[in-house]
């Protein structure tokens, strides 16, 4: 009985040891793996230095942030904090969803905060972008978007920045 118990046990942590350091993802992006670079997707790598490139190039214009990643104004206040008082006279927030436990922010400050499917229509001149690079070549292929009116391109990882001329 113990023998058998102990032989469980082991099988157990072995498994557990080689699904935690060999898995991969499955097709919704679930499992982190520790052999390809898919933590990038999980801690959200290189959006701060796109966001620092992202105020480098805005001529005092809005920039609009794709909501690729769940609150991205987190990051923003993160690396531009600002006091609890100017954040609650300058946040817009969209309408209440009862699908979703938590109040989207549509605007703050400068940053401008849209979903995916609200792209058609929001690409402007003068404009600077933080998007997914996945949702630029999503945007481009459906025509919301052309691609010879982006100007200061920059990749970060899994994030583009852009101007549009």
């Amino acid at each position: 009985m113990v023998i058998s118990f102990l032989i469980i046990y082991l099988i157990n942590i072995a498994a557990f040891i080689t699904i935690y350091y060999a898995g991969n993802y499955d097709e919704n992006r679930i499992y982190i793996s520790y052999y390809n670079n898919s933590y990038q997707l999980a801690f959200n790598v290189g959006f701060d230095e796109a966001l620092e490139y992202a105020n480098e190039i805005n001529d005092d214009e809005n920039i609009y942030v794709s909501m690729c990643i769940n609150q991205p104004y987190i990051y923003i206040l993160f690396d531009n904090p600002i006091s609890p008082y100017e954040f609650s006279k300058e946040v817009e927030y969209y309408p209440l969803n009862t699908n979703n436990q938590f109040t989207e922010v549509k605007k703050m400050g400068i940053y401008i905060f849209y979903m995916e499917e609200e792209a058609d229509g929001i690409y402007k001149t003068n404009q600077v972008y933080l998007i997914n690079k996945d949702i630029l070549n999503k945007d481009i292929e459906n025509g919301y978007l052309n691609k010879d009116e982006i100007r200061n391109m920059k990749i970060f990882e899994d994030f583009v920045v852009f101007k549009i001329m």
